[in-house]
């Protein structure tokens, strides 16, 4: 994550998107960090994170944005695929870990609750595990394995979702569909989350 000088252009676009959608929630740019997250499959839109320090507690927006189109990631299915409405995503052997990570952090609410792990520095823990639960954890993190045939990829990786630690197979389509075709229970009530709120 890259952070930038707040241009007072981009942020007023920016805060217009969350505003239309929440109310107007977020007024000087003078309590806000905008921050750079790369997005490496695709060159149409950028991709930032505007936090919000006004009030207790934090929040923190994702926004696509290319000139003149801002799309506000909200956790829905529709607005990661309003981007690829846009610009098709490039999936190939380089890139697909990056979707993938996008696409299963960005269809969730919070944002970032469910996650691709490939290190124990990918877990936000909302508490120490513990040392015993942080060492099952650390030893059942794998890396990623990818596989291609025919037409879309197979993804073996290490899933978190619903605080659950699951080895996975995820199949990632050139045309960016995601299915979960396998998931196995490895650990249970994991700490995880983040300690700041997210739209």
């Amino acid at each position: 994550m890259q952070q930038n000088p707040i241009n007072p252009t981009l942020f007023t676009r920016l805060a217009q998107t969350i505003n239309s959608r929440y109310g107007s929630i977020i007024g000087s740019y003078k309590c806000c960090q905008l921050d750079t997250l790369p997005i490496p499959f695709q060159s149409k839109f950028k991709l930032y994170q505007l936090t919000d320090f006004g009030g207790i507690p934090t929040f923190h927006y994702r926004i696509a944005y290319s000139e003149g189109k801002t799309i506000l990631l909200d956790g829905s299915l529709k607005s990661v695929n309003d981007i690829f409405a846009e610009e098709a995503p490039i999936i190939n052997h380089s890139t697909v870990i990056d979707f993938l990570k996008f696409f299963v952090s960005h269809t969730c609410y919070p944002i970032d609750s469910n996650r691709i792990i490939s290190s124990i520095e990918d877990i936000d823990f909302t508490e120490y595990p513990g040392e015993d639960l942080l060492l099952r954890i650390t030893h059942n993190i794998t890396p990623p394995i990818i596989t291609f045939n025919n037409d879309y990829f197979t993804i073996y990786c290490n899933l978190i979702m619903d605080a659950t630690f699951y080895q996975s197979a995820i199949d990632v389509y050139k045309n960016g569909r995601v299915e979960i075709v396998e998931k196995r229970e490895i650990l249970k009530d994991i700490p995880v989350g983040e300690m700041m709120h997210d739209f």
